[in-house]
């Protein structure tokens, strides 16, 4: 199993699978098949570009992005129960790990300092924007990856999302339905790396969209993104056909 395989692998186990094969391995869908009967296609969820109506994925470096702004967000620690933060990020590029980090460390204590009154988005450095949101959670740490862009606009929006879950899910539909293989049900488990989490604000399109395309979604039992620094935490359900309980 690759990398992201793995923390899939992590994830459908804390979803109560207690049975699951592992067919990575093979040329053919599923990923795995868990208890027996569920087929589970695995990938990651990653931007794209169309030219000439073909995709072109591109490349991410996130997830050395991350790791580092994730290092930084886990040496504020929160042993007395204080009110906890998620920090959302947009990125520049080209982008200087070691200036960023020092930056948004500086920013994160004065922050804090100043009583962590409410942010709008604030400038931290050349490469890195954001945006300090409260939550009602109480963590073992202050901050919270709340969601991340790359794009080149200031506000994040959902067509990043939406545009490569339908690339995605038919690709997957259109190969797991000329392996020949069948099942009762079948998941596509992604490792979202276009924005690694799912903000609230933007959830209620990314159903609307996968309800609107449903010739498309309809092949899936249950669609969910996960977070690749995080796969076990709040996993978003972008689609479901029906309630279920492995």
């Amino acid at each position: 199993m690759n990398d992201t395989e793995m923390r899939a692998h992590s994830l459908l186990e804390a979803l109560g699978f207690t049975e699951i094969s592992n067919r990575t391995n093979h040329n053919v869908p599923p990923d795995f098949i868990a208890n027996g009967n569920v087929g589970i296609e695995v990938t990651r969820l990653n931007r794209a570009i169309f030219v000439d109506g073909t995709p072109i994925v591109l490349d991410s470096s996130f997830l050395g992005i991350m790791t580092a702004v994730e290092s930084v967000l886990q040496e504020f620690s929160n042993a007395d129960s204080d009110p906890c933060f998620f920090v959302s990020l947009t990125l520049g590029r080209p982008f200087d790990k070691k200036s960023a980090k020092k930056a948004l460390r500086e920013r994160l204590n004065g922050f804090l300092a100043s009583g962590a009154p409410s942010l709008g988005r604030t400038l931290v450095s050349k490469e890195l924007l954001i945006r300090i949101e409260p939550t009602q959670a109480l963590w073992d740490r202050r901050f919270h990856i709340g969601g991340v862009s790359d794009l080149p606009r200031a506000e994040y929006t959902d067509d990043a999302i939406c545009g490569n879950l339908l690339r995605v899910a038919k690709t997957k539909k259109d190969k797991c339905i000329s392996g020949g293989l069948s099942l009762s049900k079948w998941w596509l488990v992604l490792e979202n790396t276009v924005s690694y989490t799912v903000p609230e604000d933007i959830r209620e399109s990314i159903w609307a969209f996968t309800l609107a395309n449903h010739e498309v979604f309809d092949f899936w039992d249950k669609f969910i993104l996960f977070n690749p620094l995080q796969p076990l935490v709040r996993p978003f359900v972008a689609w479901s056909s029906e309630p279920f309980q492995p």
